[in-house]
């Protein structure tokens, strides 16, 4: 909410009715038109549940703004597909996954979970990432019913 506020605070409109409602942790969706990098969404990754809308009046200078910020997780470029070729080589240095005509997501898991610079780095599946956060343990004993009601 703190994002929502600040960038109201600072000329920004909550696009959809109802956007940004809510008790605590639980909110509505809300989409933020008018953003720009005097507001901290312009500058600060987040996942939601907030879609932050910023225009700009040529392309070079969404360009230069992926390149100078420190995330690259993702990009959706919309358009004619004669047109998106220039902007899908621009995008590939900046960015792990790039999204034609087509929203931005986390799956489907085959591809994983992909990102550069603060974001993170390679690609990391559902699999990998219980496999890192996870660690096995050995629970022995020489008496079956000892391992028996231990793991149950």
């Amino acid at each position: 909410s703190e994002y929502i506020d600040d960038a109201v605070a600072k000329g920004a409109r909550i696009a959809n009715e109802g956007g940004g409602e809510g008790c605590h942790s639980l909110m509505r969706p809300v989409v933020l038109s008018g953003v720009d990098e005097r507001m901290r969404i312009f500058h600060e990754e987040q996942f939601g549940p907030i879609v932050p809308i910023a225009a700009y009046d040529d392309v070079d200078q969404a360009i230069e703004w992926q390149r100078r910020s420190p995330f690259g997780q993702q990009v959706g470029l919309w358009g004619p597909q004669d047109k998106l070729a220039p902007l899908v080589q621009a995008f590939r240095p900046l960015v792990s996954r790039i999204n034609l005509n087509d929203k931005c997501q986390r799956g489907p898991d085959a591809f994983g979970f992909t990102a550069t610079d603060k974001s993170g780095f390679g690609i990391l599946s559902l699999r990998d990432a219980l496999v890192t956060f996870s660690r096995p343990v050995l629970v022995q004993s020489k008496s079956s019913d000892a391992l028996q009601n231990a793991t149950r």
